[in-house]
Parts: structure tokens; sequence; C-alpha cells
């Protein structure tokens, strides 16, 4: 049976500031421009460009299109077909099954889905409600075929009304989302208020229907909800409302003319029955998914199984678009893409709590504009938006993807959007070769953990591009370029000697090698614990930070460090001197000021490889073995500082 995922509660790290946004270009090393939408096409500069990027794979960055596959196909597969019948036995092409429902069941544990291109308006259910898949099985695209698994439906023409000039309503009844629970608010039992979300997570005055999951689209665009308060006068081209007192959803668009649709599934699969499955080739778009964590906060559900996923896309989901609970180790997503999902699109929960190891990996996939309905406006308690969102997770190799324009919430005071995440506990974490761009929170975060590996990284235009608040965590040979915060290192107010969800205090953080490019502080080192619980001050964070070169960009007041501990107020550092002095820490570090580019061999093309005769050439240290191990590369031998390119 599929297991719940229960997050722990996130807390608050950073403000939402608009971020710097740096133009970077594929040309300069050979790839074409992305299919994508909201922002230019970034690339990583030459520095990592040699490696297996998530480009070099064909994907469509903006989740549009799923690449091509040539599975082989297993003898005894199963054929599903939207030409199909479900009265056949789909056990060959000409005698495919039609539904989702009749593959899975006539398939035997282990088996084969063989999945024929188009469109299936389907899900894997039992009446109204999903049902877990209860025995391992595998589901692939037909070689060179296109299948796509909608949760949206076609609204006929005759089902709607022409109100005034230009709107039309329809009958309509909330469809069975949520678990069952569409007019509750979730975590502390708030009643029958609706619609369903954390109640954490309903405070969005910039898009308050954010926490419903109903959606519209006309002519394949999703239209955005807005509240159903005398909706014939305010209702706009491009938004719907739903009045549920009423019964009736509107539109401004004319069903005779466009093409409706609504969103009637909350999920597709809920895979739970142990053993060995997998997802290959496959998308799925356009589902009810919720933002609290059930078998519906996700598009696909992966509860307690060994589960691959491989170029697969998931996109345009309400919430989640894809979510694992308790992976076994093997598990793992692969050249996918995740785009345009409302809350976070790719959301884990696994087992460090119990000491059972997950091995979870997270390897050259896309993740492209995700909490597109700008959760986490006010959030105090449960915030988790991001493109990624691990949590208790005992193993896990993050590597090779591109993450970028995850939304920050429009207007926000409060909360953000990051980029990748692993928060509570997380164990043996490693971030290595990933580009990370236009994330309006944190880049790259290892939160209340331990034992992260942060190395080799590209990180650009976030509010902080590397948050640690962990434990023996190594921060190697990154490079960070238009961050608002190069990096930010700090104590949270929680304790694992008072919840057993998180990790120990942050200590023996090493930091080395880094390249810090920005118009703002290079280093925040702050302890979120003053006068709440003994924790460890600022004193006691660091096992080594030295060998960091650092440019800030922002000649008239320059400042390398903010530094604030129980024994001396925040410290605003203009020079390394004095940071070195009162802390020794930052030895044989650079930090120039001024508008000349000292490091890159050409910063404004995107081209991060470091030049001949900076001082960040050939200058970095060696590598300690388990930093090496995670990037390939040996520990020894001449090196430059800032990111590398992959083995």
């Amino acid at each position: 049976m599929a297991q719940i995922v229960r997050s722990s509660p996130v807390r608050r790290t950073v403000n939402v500031v608009v971020p710097l946004l740096l133009v970077l270009t594929t040309a300069a090393w050979g790839l074409s421009a992305p299919a994508s939408a909201e922002m230019p096409a970034q690339a990583v500069g030459r520095a990592v460009a040699s490696g297996p990027l998530p480009t070099s794979l064909g994907l469509d960055e903006s989740g549009r299109t799923l690449p091509d596959t040539a599975y082989a196909i297993p003898t005894g597969a199963t054929y599903l077909s939207t030409t199909g019948n479900d009265a056949a036995s789909g056990r060959t092409p000409a005698t495919a099954v039609r539904t989702l429902n009749r593959a899975i069941d006539v398939t035997p544990a282990g088996g084969t889905v063989v999945v024929r291109g188009g469109e299936y308006r389907d899900w894997y259910h039992s009446g109204s409600a999903p049902k877990v898949v209860p025995k391992p099985v595998h589901i692939q695209a037909y070689p060179h075929e296109k299948p796509w698994f909608t949760g949206a439906d076609l609204r006929p023409r005759n089902l709607w009304s022409k109100i005034g000039d230009r709107l039309w309503a329809t009958p309509w009844v909330t469809p069975w989302l949520c678990g069952g629970q569409y007019y509750w608010r979730w975590l502390y039992d708030q009643g029958p208020n609706g619609p369903c979300a954390h109640q954490d997570n309903t405070n969005n005055p910039s898009n308050v229907m954010a926490v419903d999951p109903q959606m519209a689209f006309v002519d394949g665009a999703a239209l955005r909800q807005v509240p159903a308060s005398r909706p014939q006068r305010a209702l706009a081209a491009g938004t719907f409302a739903y009045d549920r007192s009423a019964g009736l959803l509107y539109v401004a668009a004319d069903p005779a003319v466009h093409r409706l649709e609504l969103s009637v599934r909350p999920t597709a699969l809920v895979l739970g029955g142990g053993g060995s499955s997998s997802l290959k080739g496959v998308g799925f778009r356009r589902y009810a998914s919720n933002q609290y964590e059930n078998l519906t906060s996700a598009a696909v559900y992966i509860g307690g199984s060994i589960s691959s996923v491989e170029r697969a896309v998931f996109a345009e989901n309400a919430a989640g678009g894809l979510t694992y609970s308790n992976p076994k180790k093997g598990s793992a997503i692969t050249g996918s893409v995740l785009a345009n999902n409302g809350f976070t699109a790719l959301q884990a929960n696994g087992t460090s709590r119990s000491n059972i190891d997950n091995d979870f990996r997270v390897v050259g996939n896309v993740f492209n504009h995700n909490n597109a309905e700008g959760f986490g406006e006010r959030c105090t308690s449960s915030c988790a938006q991001a493109a990624v969102k691990l949590a208790h997770m005992q193993g896990a190799t993050i590597s090779r993807n591109i993450v970028k324009n995850t939304v920050g919430p429009r207007g926000a005071r409060e909360g953000y959007g990051n980029g990748l995440w692993c928060d509570g506990l997380c164990r043996r974490t490693s971030y290595t070769y990933n580009l990370v761009t236009g994330n309006p929170g944190v880049g790259i975060f290892h939160e209340v953990s331990d034992s992260g590996i942060i190395a080799g990284n590209v990180i650009t235009s976030s509010q902080n591009g590397i948050g640690v608040a962990s434990a023996s965590t190594k921060v190697y040979n990154n490079t960070l370029v238009g961050n608002v915060q190069g990096m930010k290192i700090y104590d949270d107010r929680r304790s694992s000697s008072t919840d057993s969800g998180v990790g120990p205090d942050t200590t023996r953080v090493a930091v080395a090698d880094n390249l810090v490019v920005g118009n703002g502080l290079s280093f925040g080192i702050e302890d979120h614990a003053i006068g709440i619980r003994p924790g460890t001050d600022v004193k006691e964070y660091f096992s080594a930070m030295s060998d960091n070169s650092c440019h800030q960009r922002n000649g008239t007041a320059p400042k390398f460090a903010f530094v604030q501990s129980p024994d001396r107020a925040g410290r605003y550092y203009g020079s390394l001197a004095a940071f070195q002095t009162d802390w020794g820490l930052g030895a044989r570090s650079h930090w120039i000021s001024g508008s000349a580019d000292p490091f890159f061999v050409n910063e404004t093309a995107g081209d991060y490889r470091v030049r001949v005769g900076s001082v960040a050439k050939g200058s970095a240290t060696p590598l300690p073995a388990d930093v090496a191990a995670a990037l390939g590369v040996p520990a020894a031998g001449p090196r430059d500082r800032g990111a590398l390119s992959p083995p």
C-alpha cells in the first residue's frame, strides 16, 4: 500500500527580493537555445558545458512535448491504445485495450504496459476515487510515439450558456478532488471552509485562489482562477471562476469558437505495489493535484517501492507533478521534464528517521517554472515551495539538472520559490553539476540536515545562491553569479534534541574553492537561535572556510560578509581583512571590488571558465575524498576555483 508523505514543517529563512536577471547564452558552447518560455535561454558557460547536460538530451523545457524514445517491447506486454477495446486481450497491437484500469488489471505483476501515442483522458481509479496499483508494473511509450495522460476533459458546447455579452457558464459540481476532502483545509483541522490546502498556505493575497486545485483551459492555455464574487461583472479574459453555492463555473470564452477543458481528475496513478516499477517516455498533465500531502498531491504518487521514472514529462498540474513516499534503494528520476506545475514539482519523503537508506537519484532533468501558483506568500510553518523538495532522505544524488524560473509569490512580503531543497534530517545528500538559475529563493538549500555535499554547481539569479543550516556539509568549487547573497550559513531555531525530524546543529561546515560574484553580500553567517536555545555559535560552524574568490561588483558600499552571533551585534564587514581578524576564517581567499571582472573568460556571454592570469586560475586546494568521489574527479592535481567540467 502506498504510504502518505508527511513532510516536517519548514520555516522561512529568506525574504523575497527581485533577483538580478542574467542573460546567459548557449551559443558559446554549441547548444541550441531550449524551447522555453519566460526567461531567456540559460546556460552554464563553458565551465560545465562538456558534460551531458539536459539540453543535450533533446528535452523541451516548456514541458509541451515528450522526448523521443525507442524502448524494447518485452514478450508478453499489454498494449494500451486510444482506439483500443477493453473487451480485447491487450496482448498485441491489434488487440489493444482502451483504459488504464483494464491495462493494469490484465498485466501480471512485474509486467509491462506499452502505451501507443495519443491523449488519454484517464486515470487508475475505482468510481470517483483513485486506487492504489496493487502490484509492480512498468509503463512505457511505444517506440517513437508520444502518449499523454491528462486530468482534463473537454466540456461540450451544449453544456455552456451565454450570460451577458461575453461570459459563459456551465453547471458544475466539485469533482472528487483532494482525497475527497475538497471542502477542508488541512493542518489544524479548521473545518469545512475549503478549498483543500495547508491552512498556512491559504494566505496569498496576490493569488487568493492558488489553493483551489480546479483548472480550466482555453485552446490549451491555462486560465487563472479568480474569486466568484460577481463573476458576471468582474471576470476578464484569461480567467475563470467557480461559484460553488450556485453550482456554476464561468469563463470569458465562447465555446463555439474555443476548445474548453476542465480538470476533473486529481491524479493519474498511485503506484504502491512494492517490488520494482517504472514509467518511461510518458507524459502527465492538467491533473487537479492538491497542495497538501496525500495520495492526490501529484499527478503520479509513488509509495514504498523501487521505482524509476525516465524520459517522462509532468506539466501544468494544479499542485505537484510527481511525489515519492519512502522510495526504496534504486529509485530515480532521470532525463525528464517537470514544468509549469502549480506547487513543488518533485516531492519526496524518505526514511532517515528509521535509519533506512533511500539512495534516491535525481539526475539529468529539467525543472522549469514550477510553483506557478505562487504558493508561500505568507506561510510561517509549512513552507515547501520549490522545484525539488526532499525531506528525511537518507542518501540522495541530485546531479546534472537544470533548475530554473521557480516562481516566487507575486508582491510577496514573505515566502519564496527555492530551487533544490533537502530538509529535515537529510543524510548523505550530494548536489553536483547542476545549473540553478532564476529562482527567487535559495538556489540550493541543505536545511536542518547532515552530511551534505554541494559541489561543482553554477547558481545564478537567486536570493541566496547556497543555503546551509546543517552539520558536516561541504561546499566546494561552485560558481555563484548575480545572486543577491552568495551563501547563507546559519544555525536554525530547531534542534535535534527536541525534534527527531531535524538534523544536528550547524557545525563542521567546510566552504572552499568557490567563486562568488554579485552586487550583494558574498556571505551571510547568522545564528537564528539567539535567545531561544543553546545552539552552536558562529565560531563553531566551520571546520574550514578558505580559498574562496569573491568579486563585489558594487563599488559604492562593498560588503564581504554579514555576521550575527550571540556575543556580538550583527556586523557588516567591508573588507576580507577585518573578517579574518575577527573570526580567523578566510585564509588564502580573495575579495575584489569594482566593475571589472577578475575571473571569467566572458561573464557577459555566460562563459564562466576561469581565464589565464586570474587569481582563481589553478589555485584550488585538494578535494576531500568524499567530495572528489561525488564529482568523479581526482582529489589532487591542479584545478581552478569555481565550477568544474563534469567527467
